[in-house]
């Protein structure tokens, strides 16, 4: 491009997401993870704290929005991607049990979903999906500056939730398929025919979270 010589290249860094020219972003999984795993190791070695709540905070404040950072854009579907993530969440809690309470042997640990109930924590892949949820409800009441008809159609609806519902296009490839409208619209769906969704946003926060727990 005007004398310059441009690599080929299979994969690309685009508003801080790496991106396979798929689509894919397993890759950014990879870096945001590894990211954040030298995130929560340097926490340990900072903090000398037994305290449960200011490890927990301090993992929330500084580890966790490495990520969850732009989630409804690259939200993986792969079963490593996501388990990758959540294995930092998973490490920091073990970490966590270990530091505040002490006396484990390894295999007398608990659980990763036991420790992130006594914990209060949602598994990362639940917090994505709330996410996802807030970023459709947002779309369709305008809480964006996103176009809605660039992204899905509307029509009008006379049963119990609310008065438009999406029209949604069956995706014939992955790509579609795991965009944020596909992969989050028919779970927004089942939402609204068990809910009245209201109008604004601090209210829907509350059916929302009811219905994540159903």
């Amino acid at each position: 491009m005007k004398g310059a010589h441009l690599d080929d290249t299979d994969e690309i860094r685009d508003l801080g997401f790496l991106v396979r020219k798929d689509l894919n972003f397993d890759a950014h999984c990879e870096k945001i993870a590894a990211l954040a795993t030298r995130r929560m190791y340097a926490l340990f070695r900072a903090l000398s704290s037994t305290d449960s709540a200011t490890l927990l905070n301090a993992f929330k404040t500084y580890v966790r929005p490495i990520l969850e950072y732009g989630t409804v854009i690259f939200n993986p579907y792969r079963r490593k991607a996501i388990m990758l993530l959540e294995k930092v969440q998973n490490s920091f809690t073990r970490k966590l049990l270990i530091r505040t309470i002490g006396g484990f042997r390894y295999d007398q640990i608990p659980c990763s979903k036991s420790r992130n109930f006594n914990l209060g924590l949602s598994s990362l892949a639940e917090r994505r999906r709330k996410f996802d949820l807030i970023m459709i409800y947002k779309i369709l009441y305008g809480y964006t500056d996103l176009k809605q008809e660039m992204l899905f159609s509307t029509r009008e609806s006379v049963t119990r939730g609310t008065s438009r519902k999406l029209v949604l296009k069956r995706a014939r490839k992955n790509i579609r398929k795991h965009f944020l409208v596909n992969r989050a619209g028919p779970d927004f769906e089942v939402l609204i025919k068990k809910s009245i969704i209201a109008s604004k946003l601090v209210t829907f926060m509350k059916i929302l979270e009811e219905y994540l727990k159903s």
